[in-house]
């Protein structure tokens, strides 16, 4: 009958809890002993003894699964005879619950505060099954807080701008002994409010333009990037300091001219860095004129329309020369035709690479014959300053289609083969700002087609270059739209060798020719993100 009762008084106190845990038990073994008997009891808040578990057995081991809390553990042997020897004295086994898992802070967590001095901060983890105490605990060096509660969160009120470490124990009863808290914290830093934004003000004297600026409360240093409008109308980095520690700067009149943006900011350690404070002006000789003085609210300085497309049309005029595969037969005829294209470009405002991705389709046509041809491009570069005057340097890959001039090696008729190519392109761009208003600028490309994807008989490419040369003015028509006008000119050679088959009118090894020069003028509308 006593057994029956500690086995329903094990099961009641596993289904109260519901969370067990492994105790191990070993001894060092007596040649008089043949079997053990071990007692393990629980003790309740007022120190009172219950026995939950009874059990004789022949090994020096023992283990159980319990539900956390404090217990007293003895034992006691038999001999030959089966007769039991005195009991041990009572071992105190202290069972903790589990450690609870966080939420927030987590570890190596940067908390962004709003305050200037203290901020109230929510600690939070989740619930431990069989737990009635949570102990809160968050330290370092100048501040330590500790609460006892009952519920899965916590708020304090600690100083910004600092490193901390803070740790929940899940507890049975609120005097339960807490561990070692060393090693058991998790550390996280909380920053302190943004800066105020430095005032900034500026003068012409003795050829220069000169800034000045306010240190705002916890500056510690500045970053500040000068800007110059270009191409497209974009901005690109002219001067940048990320770690400057003087409140005034400089700069010669002689050394730039056109349209500027100074962004400046104050930064400390532990702290938000303010907002931008940009001046906008524009430096024509030694006249300059101021557009705007503003303080921008993000943290972070956002580049105007970092991402822009374009739609366009372009009048193409193009004269193609061919040469025979068989006969030597040279024929020239002219074409001409329309280019419809769309382009997109998105520049990464911190490492200032830009990316370009342009879709082009040309329909070409004469008395004969008419043909649609496509092309893919991608490019990526950046823009570089060199006596004053932005150059912009990518390069990439292409996908090209090109028209084929094929003489008949049966006949004198002429046929037309669409020819398509891929390889690395290059491009260059300078340009110059003249005003708010327009843009000069010109575009250098050099095509390697360097593989074939499709010829009329599978013949192997020769190595072939085209250039494509344009020269344009862009308009701003408003903020978020311009106008570009250009004028082009095309030079493409292509050259590959002849492969006979079954139905190959061609040669084996006979050097073909396809050569094609051309202009063009257009419009494109180029629409800003």
């Amino acid at each position: 009958m006593n057994g029956l009762i500690c086995i329903l008084l094990f099961l009641i106190s596993f289904s109260a809890f519901g969370q067990r845990r492994w105790i191990d038990f070993a001894w060092d073994e007596n040649r008089d002993v043949y079997s053990y008997e071990v007692e393990l009891y629980s003790v309740d808040e007022k120190g009172k003894n219950s026995l939950v578990f009874k059990e004789k057995f022949n090994e020096s081991k023992w283990s159980k699964q319990v539900v956390p809390g404090q217990y007293n553990f003895r034992m006691r042997g038999f001999d030959k005879r089966d007769v039991p020897g005195q009991w041990s004295e009572f071992s105190f086994i202290d069972v903790r619950l589990p450690a609870p898992i966080y939420i927030n802070p987590l570890p190596s967590d940067n908390l962004e505060g709003i305050e200037e001095l203290e901020e109230k901060i929510f600690f939070e983890w989740k619930n431990v099954e069989g737990a009635k105490f949570y102990y809160v605990e968050v330290w370092n060096d100048k501040v330590h807080k500790k609460v006892y509660t009952k519920d899965n969160k916590h708020e304090f009120t600690i100083p910004v701008a600092q490193k901390y470490e803070w740790r929940v124990v899940a507890l049975i009863n609120k005097d339960d002994p807490l561990p070692e808290k060393e090693g058991n914290g998790v550390k996280f830093f909380l920053n302190g409010g943004a800066l105020k934004a430095p005032f900034v003000e500026h003068k012409v004297e003795d050829g220069k333009f000169k800034f000045s600026w306010t240190k705002p409360k916890y500056t510690t240093d500045f970053e500040y990037q000068l800007m110059k409008l270009g191409l497209n109308h974009k901005w690109t980095v002219f001067d940048r300091n990320g770690y400057f520690n003087k409140e005034k700067l400089e700069y010669d009149l002689e050394k730039f001219q056109g349209e500027f943006r100074f962004a400046l900011r104050a930064k400390t350690d532990g702290r938000a860095s303010s907002p931008y404070s940009f001046i906008e002006f524009n430096v024509k000789g030694k006249d300059i004129v101021i557009h705007a003085k503003k303080t921008q609210n993000s943290h972070n300085l956002k580049k105007d329309n970092p991402f822009f497309y374009s739609l366009g049309l372009e009048l193409t005029y193009l004269d193609y020369y061919g040469e025979s595969r068989e006969r030597d037969t040279i024929v020239e005829t002219r074409f001409k035709g329309q280019r419809y294209f769309l382009e997109g470009s998105y520049q990464d405002f911190y490492s200032l690479w830009k990316h370009r991705v342009g879709w082009y389709l040309t329909d070409v046509n004469n008395v004969d014959y008419s043909i649609r041809l496509s092309e893919i491009h991608y490019l990526v570069g950046q823009t570089k300053v060199y006596a004053r005057i932005p150059f912009e340097f990518s390069g990439g890959v292409f996908y090209k289609e090109d028209l084929f001039i094929v003489g008949d090696r049966y006949t004198n008729n002429l046929s037309f083969e669409r020819v398509g190519t891929t390889g690395p392109v290059g491009m260059i761009a300078p340009f110059y700002r003249y005003n708010r208003y327009f843009d000069f600028g010109a575009e250098a490309k050099l095509f390697w087609h360097a593989i074939s994807l499709e010829t009329p008989n599978d013949e192997k490419l020769n190595q072939s270059l085209s250039f494509y040369n344009k020269l344009y003015v862009t308009y701003k028509h408003k903020e978020e739209e311009t106008y570009t006008f250009f004028i082009g000119h095309y030079i493409n050679s292509i050259s590959y060798k002849a492969n006979t088959d079954e139905d190959s009118v061609a040669k084996e090894g006979t050097d073909n020719l396809a050569e094609s020069t051309g202009f063009s003028v257009g419009m494109r509308v180029n629409k800003f993100f």
